[in-house]
């Protein structure tokens, strides 16, 4: 009786743990990152998914990502990002919130 009750234990736990895992798929963060600005050591960088980027970054309308982070748009304009700011794929800095 005691190992029924293991079993079924086991698999409760087993399954509740796989109802949790994201549904994302990794090639859609693979082929769609985020570029964020990081303040690091005291100076800013760029990152992707948690990496640094060392080269500046085309996006697919034009929009340009320096490694200083300065977005440059199709337009010419000229954007800093600050520290949490990011840029997505279609070039639309999103602000880091406020504390």
């Amino acid at each position: 009786m005691k190992k029924l009750i293991s079993v079924i234990g086991a698999c409760l736990l087993a399954l509740s743990s796989m109802a949790q895992t994201s549904t994302m798929k990794v090639s859609d963060t693979q082929n769609n990152p985020t570029y964020c600005a990081m303040l690091m050591d005291g100076k800013m960088i760029l990152t992707a998914e948690g990496k640094q980027v060392y080269a500046s970054v085309k996006l697919a309308n034009g929009t340009i990502v320096r490694t200083d982070c300065t977005v440059v748009k199709t337009d010419k304009t000229k954007v800093h990002l600050k520290n949490g700011d990011c840029v997505d794929q279609d070039g639309n800095i999103i602000l880091a919130e406020k504390k």
